[in-house]
């Protein structure tokens, strides 16, 4: 089997990230072995762990999970790189609250909000921030905002009224690909 290739830099100061690509070891020491300077922090919706000289990470947060936003600070630049299997996006669902929810982006490819959350039932005025950008969902029109995509390695804030189980479209395809090629259409672009 060939690997999927997993990278994501960390400047000085908070960084968003999640995980699109699982080993069997996704341990903070494994996963964030660059990350060692005493008092890096990093915290998910639930639980945070600190970096301390000697001991290496402690706290209630133990691994890197798919399908989690996590926030990251750390106090020198570093890059954290491994190889390992994509995340199959076609069984991993992540339930979705109402109220504020921190999620990850599974697919290997970018995708528009819209087909992101086709799997959810959306309300006016929902949102979501990434760490540098927002969009709103207004009812009859869809998202409205600089956010537009969500993007591999990104994590995200998404605020809805609504719960249920977000599942991402299969890697590159819009919810009408899917069902249509289905159906045995085939799609045709020029």
């Amino acid at each position: 089997n060939v690997g999927v290739d997993y990278s994501v830099s960390f400047p000085v100061g908070w960084k968003w990230f999640s995980v699109n690509t699982t080993l069997d070891n996704m341990s903070l020491e494994f996963i964030l072995s660059s990350v060692n300077t005493p008092d890096d922090y990093i915290k998910s919706q639930e639980s945070t762990s600190t970096y301390y000289s000697g001991y290496g990470w402690f706290g209630p947060l133990k691994k890197i999970e798919p399908g989690l936003l996590y926030k990251i600070k750390v106090q020198d630049s570093t890059t954290t790189s491994y190889t390992g299997r994509a995340t199959d996006v076609n069984t991993l669902q992540i339930p979705v609250v109402s109220g504020w929810n921190w999620i990850g982006y599974l697919p290997q490819v970018s995708i528009s909000l819209n087909d992101a959350f086709s799997s959810l039932s959306l309300a006016h005025l929902d949102y979501i921030k990434s760490q540098a950008s927002t969009s709103t969902y207004y009812s009859g029109y869809g998202w409205f905002g600089e956010l537009k995509n969500l993007t591999p390695a990104e994590g995200y804030m998404l605020k809805v009224a609504n719960e249920g189980n977000l599942k991402y479209p299969e890697s590159g395809k819009s919810d009408y690909a899917i069902q249509n090629t289905a159906k045995g259409d085939t799609l045709d672009f020029n």
